[in-house]
């Protein structure tokens, strides 16, 4: 449930949703949203904490490692191209 929320100016209640405080016409700030999932994670439904998935990890892992000798060849080609036209 959400904490209630109160205005700044006036300190009169203010229910989820509103843009002005009912009581002295104030603009309520809306609360920052919740942070975005870290890749590879859960939220724990026992503590709310966020846990690493171990095996979503590793397949971002193995995915990364493919690619990387065709990134360096292309700049490997990349700067001998540069180079020729250079020199």
């Amino acid at each position: 449930m959400d904490a209630p929320r109160y205005c700044t100016h006036c300190a009169a209640p203010v229910t989820p949703g509103d843009t002005f405080c009912a009581s002295c016409g104030a603009r309520v700030t809306q609360p920052p949203p919740e942070p975005a999932p870290p890749k590879g994670g859960y939220r724990d439904p026992a503590t709310g904490a966020w846990v690493r998935d171990e095996a979503a990890v590793a397949d971002a892992k193995k995915q990364l490692k493919g690619t990387l000798p065709l990134t360096i060849v292309a700049i490997v080609v990349i700067i001998l191209v540069v180079w020729s036209y250079i020199g």
